[in-house]
């Protein structure tokens, strides 16, 4: 059984669409969305996978305008090699293209017969054409070295104050990235790795062509 929402259209405000993936054998061979939107702001939309099998998973989507607060939780299935968004934002002016306060959160999913987590592809918090501020990656009891998340990711503009944790004895993926920007000023990002979970590698914060750090705002990585 599926309960599939896929939202398409350009309203200028999508809200509180929730997208339950509940059947054991069910497969959506394409992208899920909670919502999605041409020209406007994504806000708060939810996708949860409990079961069965998908190959793509965005909480929300706008082609121009903002994403905030939009969530992505995975506690089973299989998520195959692929992209996770908790929020995409796209867009070139002051007021668009910003991905703010959105999250993925995992906490399980199915396992092959050598007990490796069925979850693989790339995380991101949220994802912003020009900003991409205060998103999380939170990450536990799957272990995988075919998954990579990072908090939060900007094209061209600023990424900063996102978090990712990584936690449980149980947990050890491939690779944890605070926060991450193309051409942007890259600061106050945080990987955490606690409570004796294991990450192959871990990055507070990264930019190809900008600038990472700055005076008392500095990224970090934190074990315990």
């Amino acid at each position: 059984m599926i309960i599939n929402i896929f939202i398409h259209t350009n309203i200028i405000i999508i809200v509180y669409f929730i997208i339950i993936i509940i059947g054991i054998n069910s497969t959506i061979s394409g992208s899920v969305y909670g919502g999605y939107v041409i020209s406007g702001n994504v806000i708060e939309n939810k996708v949860t996978i409990e079961s069965g099998t998908v190959n793509g998973l965005t909480g929300g989507s706008a082609d121009n305008g903002n994403a905030l607060g939009n969530v992505v939780t995975i506690k089973g299935g299989s998520v195959n090699d692929t992209i996770i968004r908790g929020g995409w934002a796209m867009g070139s002016g002051d007021e668009t293209g910003i991905a703010d306060g959105n999250k993925v959160i995992i906490t399980g999913a199915d396992k092959d017969s050598a007990g490796i987590s069925k979850v693989k592809g790339l995380g991101f918090g949220g994802t912003g054409a020009t900003k991409a501020i205060n998103n999380t990656v939170e990450v536990s009891s799957v272990k995988t070295t075919n998954l990579f998340v990072t908090g939060g990711d900007s094209y061209d503009g600023e990424a900063s104050g996102n978090t990712v944790t990584v936690s449980g004895a149980s947990t050890s993926i491939g690779g944890a990235t605070g926060g991450d920007s193309s051409e942007g000023s890259v600061y106050s990002n945080t990987v955490q790795v606690i409570k004796d979970a294991e990450v192959a590698s871990a990055t507070g914060g990264y930019t190809t062509n900008g600038t990472v750090g700055a005076e008392g705002k500095g990224n970090r990585v934190l074990v315990d």
